[in-house]
């Protein structure tokens, strides 16, 4: 069968859970090139700049499913959401992305970006 659409017209979301309707995501590219920089966001404003491409979007995520009907009301047919069998990490793939990324990149380590403060850390 066929997908109603090409790959490389189109960009990909992944989308995380950050509760409270947040959610933590990443715009790619066709070839999973960073469009841009991960960060979080409210569900609806997100949908609000990712419709601003007017692309097909591609969503995935433990969240997609889960946000899919407030990204459909605000994205359309723009929205694009594939099995649900791809909407979950697994350790292995997250692994091996990991180790090739490592071993492409500089050798100095793996560091994680923590782009919010825990719930128990207080503000400045």
């Amino acid at each position: 069968m066929a997908l109603p659409y090409t790959v490389t017209d189109n960009l990909i979301c992944t989308l995380i859970d950050a509760r409270r309707d947040q959610v933590y995501y990443g715009i790619y590219d066709h070839k999973l090139h960073e469009v841009e920089k991960e960060y979080i966001l409210n569900i609806n404003e997100l949908c609000v700049k990712l419709k601003q491409y007017n692309k097909k979007i591609i969503f995935t995520g433990d969240c997609a499913e889960k946000h899919r009907e407030k990204i459909t009301d605000i994205l359309g047919d723009y929205a694009v959401f594939p099995d649900k069998i791809f909407h979950f990490n697994n350790a292995v793939n997250v692994t091996a992305l990991a180790e090739k990324e490592y071993s492409a990149e500089i050798k100095s380590g793996i560091y994680p970006e923590y782009i919010l403060k825990s719930y128990v850390e207080k503000d400045d």
